[in-house]
C-alpha cells in the first residue's frame, strides 16, 4: 500500500490512469516522492513520478511491482513481461532458476529467449520445455531460444544482472 499522503497510478503509454488489475507503468506523487535522479531534471511539485517499473493495483488497493519497463519483451507487438515467463519456468520441477530476455528477431522486432538453470543431475531438452510452455502461457510468450547454464549472473548487491544474462546468448 502506498505511504500516507502518496498516491499510486498505473498509466498505459499514453499516459491515461488504468484501472484494478491491468498492467501498465507505476506513477507516483505525494511529499514523500523523490524530486528526481541526479543529474537529470527535477520532477515538478505536485506532478507524477514516473517510475520506469511496471506492476499493477489490485481491488484492494495494493501495488504489485513486476519489473522494469526497459525488460518489456514486444515480439510481434504483443507484450511479454519476462517476470510472468520465468516465473512459469521456475515451476517446473526440474528448473532451479531461469531468466527471460528479448531477443533481435527480424520478422518479430523480438523473440523471447531463456537461460535456464537445471537443477542438479537434472537432464531437459528445449523441447521438452517448449511443451511444458505451451500448457500455460500463449503462443507468443513462450521462449523460442533456449540455453543451459550453471548459474546465473548477479550484481554485487545479489539480484540477476539482466544485461549479462543477455551476453550469455550468442549474437
Amino acid at each position: 500500500r502506498p505511504l500516507p499522503f502518496t498516491s499510486v497510478r498505473i498509466l498505459n503509454e499514453q499516459g491515461s490512469a488504468l484501472p484494478p488489475g491491468e498492467i501498465g507503468e507505476i506513477a507516483i506523487a505525494g511529499p514523500t516522492v523523490m524530486r528526481g535522479y541526479l543529474g537529470m531534471p527535477d520532477v515538478p511539485s505536485g506532478s507524477w513520478f514516473i517510475s520506469g517499473d511496471t506492476g499493477y493495483l489490485d481491488d484492494d488497493g495494493d501495488l504489485h511491482v513486476l519489473q522494469r519497463r526497459s525488460d518489456l519483451i514486444i515480439s510481434g507487438g504483443e507484450n511479454v513481461y519476462p517476470a510472468e515467463v520465468e516465473n512459469m519456468l521456475r515451476s517446473h520441477p526440474d528448473i532451479e532458476d531461469a531468466v527471460v530476455i528479448g531477443r533481435p528477431d527480424s520478422e518479430w522486432g523480438q523473440r523471447v529467449a531463456a537461460a535456464i538453470v537445471l537443477r542438479a543431475n537434472k537432464l531437459l531438452a528445449p523441447e521438452q520445455i517448449s511443451a511444458f510452455c505451451a500448457g500455460k502461457l500463449a503462443g507468443y510468450k513462450c521462449p523460442r531460444e533456449y540455453i543451459f547454464v550453471e548459474s546465473l549472473p548477479l550484481t554485487a548487491s545479489g539480484k540477476l544482472d539482466r544485461r549479462a544474462a543477455a551476453g550469455l546468448f550468442k549474437p
